[in-house]
């Protein structure tokens, strides 16, 4: 690889490991990483050090002008501190056998995770004039500090094992891009304000709340009406897919033949499926699975209403898409959300699942506040264009390359 300059392209080394449950779900990190590769290596130099499945990934997402060092890892998708350590010391060596970066790399880690900010600290360390970026999207569940915790997050998290242990893995890593980070992605104005009150300079933190296909969405037209409502995400607890089919069998108390598109799989996949057939939801929600693409598309586009119910988050891209599809939404309201979607979204108090409900069914009775919702909806989503998030980005990296 060799040096380019900031006329002919920004050399841009990327470390990303892909934390995806299979090949073609993506969390929201693994989302933003791809979205930002595909575009940056159209004109720039880009090597993507990931997985066999990260590379699935990238490639399912129309990665292909980049440079891919794969590094095996046995089993990709288990999260047990073994296989984190195996990761990352296998990265780590990966990166130091791999010759020819360039003198002013930016190295990008994609998460917060051990094994992609590991290697990414080797090359900065190790390489001429190179750049450090990481993301930090989510900030863990802090088990001393619940209050503030839940004003952050929209509700307190339980204390697990398996939380505590995230907490302190996260904030080994948060301690170390204080101090050695070049500038970080954050998903929200709150990650933003967290860091600089802890010290961090201002002018070096970007939230980027996530971004929107509009292109891939405006190429799908207008589908015959099909499903009241639609739902996409994961179906994990933060996601608050039980609260969903709870929402859904108050709204078909009233509306008796009302219909739900649910898109998406999970951990709680076995336990949503049960709900449904015990609550008597067969004919009125049907599970998609994982969908993505202009399936999924169609599917918006055939919907009415979209039903955003994570209880616990900061902001999520899944609403901003149904925006795009020209769908209100409704919500519950997290504290992200302020800064996250101000307009064309209906927030309900969190957990309360009857007045969620009424909310929808007033929506669909009145035609004249659908339309309104609808219009901000599709108005705000046009600020989510992943081309103008993607090239603001590469702004800001081009500034550190050169500082």
């Amino acid at each position: 690889m060799t040096e380019t300059t900031e006329e002919s392209g920004l050399a841009i080394d990327v470390v990303s490991f892909a934390y995806a449950g299979s090949g073609t779900e993506a969390s929201g990190g693994d989302k933003i990483f791809v979205e930002f590769a595909k575009r940056w290596a159209r004109e720039n130099t880009v090597s993507v050090f990931t997985t066999r499945a990260g590379r699935v990934l990238c490639q399912n997402n129309n990665v292909h002008r980049a440079r891919f060092i794969t590094i095996h890892v046995g089993e990709e998708h288990a999260t047990s501190l073994l296989t984190i350590l195996r990761k990352t010391i296998r990265g780590s060596i990966k990166v130091l056998r791999t010759p020819g970066f360039v003198s002013r790399p930016i190295v990008y880690s994609s998460s917060d995770f051990w094994p992609d900010v590991i290697p990414a600290l080797i090359i900065r360390r190790s390489t001429r004039g190179a750049k450090w970026v990481t993301g930090l999207y989510l900030f863990a569940p802090n088990p001393f500090r619940k209050k503030t915790d839940a004003d952050y997050r929209g509700r307190r998290a339980r204390v697990t094992l398996r939380n505590v242990g995230y907490f302190f893995s996260q904030r080994i890593i948060y301690e170390v891009a204080k101090r050695s980070a070049d500038f970080v992605l954050v998903a929200n104005e709150l990650d933003k304000r967290n860091l600089v009150k802890d010290g961090y300079p201002a002018s070096r933190v970007k939230p980027i709340y996530g971004g929107v296909d509009l292109d891939a969405i405006d190429r799908v037209p207008s589908q015959e009406t099909s499903y009241d409502g639609c739902f996409v995400g994961r179906l994990h607890p933060q996601k608050g897919p039980l609260e969903l089919i709870q929402i859904w069998k108050n709204v078909c108390r009233v509306r008796p033949d009302a219909s739900l598109a649910l898109i998406g799989e999970g951990p709680l996949n076995t336990q949503v499926r049960a709900s449904i057939k015990e609550n008597g939801l067969d004919k009125n929600i049907k599970m998609m699975g994982w969908v993505d693409g202009e399936r999924k598309y169609r599917i918006l586009k055939s919907s009415r209403i979209f039903l955003h119910t994570p209880v616990s988050d900061t902001g999520g891209m899944a609403a901003a898409e149904g925006m795009a599809c020209g769908l209100p939404v409704v919500a519950f309201d997290l504290p992200g959300y302020q800064y996250a979607y101000p307009r064309g979204m209906i927030k309900i108090k969190t957990g309360d699942t009857i007045a969620f409900a009424k909310a929808v069914i007033d929506l669909l009775d009145s035609p004249e506040e659908y339309q309104r919702i609808r219009n901000d909806a599709i108005s705000y989503s046009r600020e989510w264009d992943w081309n103008v998030k993607a090239s603001e980005v590469l702004e800001d990296f081009k500034r550190i390359a050169n500082s």
